[in-house]
C-alpha cells in the first residue's frame, strides 16, 4: 500500500471512530431539518423575498431596520 493514501485512510478511520463514539455516548443529537424550517440556508442560498424574512424572524433580526433588501 502506498504510504500516503494509507495515512489519509488511516485520519479517516480516526474521525470515524470518533464519530461513532460520540454518538453511542449521545454527546450529540443528529436530527433531520426540512429545508424550508432552516435558517441556515439564509447565509448558504439565494433566497425569495419570503424564505428570506423567514429567516430573519428566526434570527431575530426582523428589528433591524437599517437593512436594505434588494427588490
Amino acid at each position: 500500500m502506498h504510504h500516503t493514501f494509507h495515512s489519509r485512510s488511516k485520519q479517516f478511520e480516526i474521525r470515524y471512530q470518533w464519530i461513532q463514539d460520540v454518538m453511542e455516548n449521545k454527546y450529540f443529537v443528529v436530527e433531520m431539518i426540512h429545508t424550508n424550517d432552516n435558517i441556515s440556508n439564509r447565509i448558504a442560498k439565494l433566497l425569495p423575498r419570503e424564505k428570506f424574512e423567514f429567516c430573519r424572524r428566526q434570527m431575530n433580526l426582523d428589528k433591524l431596520t437599517k437593512l436594505k433588501l434588494i427588490k
